[in-house]
């Protein structure tokens, strides 16, 4: 599609921004990862997705300060353009890792608990052209659809949640912030870092809603909507199970839906609940790839991000099958760029933001000063 396509209302970007994060919140880490000595992820990820907004004001701050148009001009106008290409390419891997990450696990799921006796290549192939087909549609349809759905998967994520309170038991939380201070911090660090592309991307191209102003609103809303939300689902999990019980769970989610089974002819909440999973993954999923190819089109002055689209589906296509193949270089490298996600992604974005407000203050302060004297 051309890069100037039409506007996203501000209720649409902001379905898609909250949709984006809390996937990518609530899938995208292995439980082993998270519970070694303990359970205080309903306090950590609550604190990332603060930490990501923090980050994401700086770059409005900075992006207003330089007086850019979007968050590709800021770093052009801080670091000069061979970095900002370096800093964009960063941007666009950690889009490709957000949609990869959670997009992986439920494939995952639907080959050993759906298709069975399915090839996990035929599962992937008949998934991932929906992904470039709804990220060859634009940011707008993206968008729409997300506003369209996102009151439906948020009622049943939260009726999955409450149908199961009967279960729930506080002694399961004990011990209480048992990681410790330290490790609570380092996976709010790292959550914080995955949680940044889906806000950063509102600042690429803030035309799209409907200047800088409505980006800046649409975070202020998406980031505290995405703390309650996995604040909320990480403490019920932690009521639910054990810290023990969770290390040993491939998808914690999905497990705890099936705790008490509610089947009869209507209802039976893991298979619900793995049908709305699975939309908000490819809608995340979609998000995200459509991010990377617009990046990408705009870092070397492409006006048709279509073609990119293309290209990335296929890299997605050759990263799912290989994770599954336990192929180990591909996973150390989603290994390395999930856990290292503030160093290499927030860190560089933090550093770029205040390089361009102290320039633009020095700036401003030699223009006033060139007009006293003169």
């Amino acid at each position: 599609m051309n890069l100037s396509e039409g506007k996203s209302g501000q209720q649409a970007i902001i379905s898609m921004t909250c949709v984006a994060m809390v996937t990518t919140g609530l899938f995208s880490f292995y439980s082993g990862e998270l519970y070694p000595l303990g359970n205080s992820t309903y306090v950590s990820f609550p604190v990332g997705a603060i930490i990501a907004g923090l980050v994401f004001l700086l770059a409005v701050a900075a992006i207003k300060s330089c007086n850019a148009h979007n968050l590709m001009d800021m770093f052009e106008f801080s670091i000069g353009k061979f970095l900002a290409r370096i800093i964009s390419a960063i941007l666009i891997v950690y889009c490709i890792t957000c949609a990869i990450l959670p997009l992986n696990r439920f494939l995952n799921i639907m080959y050993n608990s759906f298709f069975i006796n399915s090839n996990y290549f035929s599962i992937a192939l008949f998934i991932i052209p929906v992904l470039a087909y709804f990220s060859l549609l634009g940011l707008e349809p993206i968008c729409r659809t997300a506003r369209a759905l996102v009151w439906f998967l948020l009622a049943m994520h939260f009726f999955s949640l409450i149908s199961e309170v009967g279960e729930l038991d506080v002694y399961h939380i004990a011990p209480i912030m048992g990681d410790g201070l330290e490790n609570t911090a380092l996976v709010s660090l790292k959550a914080s870092g995955l949680f940044l592309p889906a806000l950063l991307f509102i600042l690429w191209n803030p035309k799209s809603v409907h200047g800088l102003k409505f980006a800046k609103r649409a975070g202020y809303f998406s980031v505290p909507i995405t703390a309650i939300v996995c604040g909320l689902t990480f403490l019920a999990l932690a009521m639910m199970f054990t810290y023990i019980d969770l290390t040993n769970l491939y998808t914690p989610l999905y497990r705890y839906s099936m705790v008490r089974a509610l089947e009869n002819l209507i209802l039976r909440m893991d298979k619900i609940m793995s049908f709305i999973w699975i939309m908000a993954v490819l809608l995340a999923s979609s998000y995200y790839m459509y991010a990377s190819s617009n990046i990408y089109a705009k870092m070397f002055k492409q006006n048709d991000s279509r073609p990119a689209s293309i290209g990335l589906s296929i890299i997605m296509l050759y990263i799912a099958i290989s994770s599954h193949l336990t192929l180990t270089i591909v996973k150390q490298v989603l290994d390395l760029l999930r856990n290292y996600s503030f160093l290499i992604l927030s860190v560089p974005i933090i550093i770029v933001s205040g390089i361009a407000i102290v320039r633009a203050s020095i700036i401003n302060r030699r223009q006033q000063n060139e007009v006293g004297v003169g």
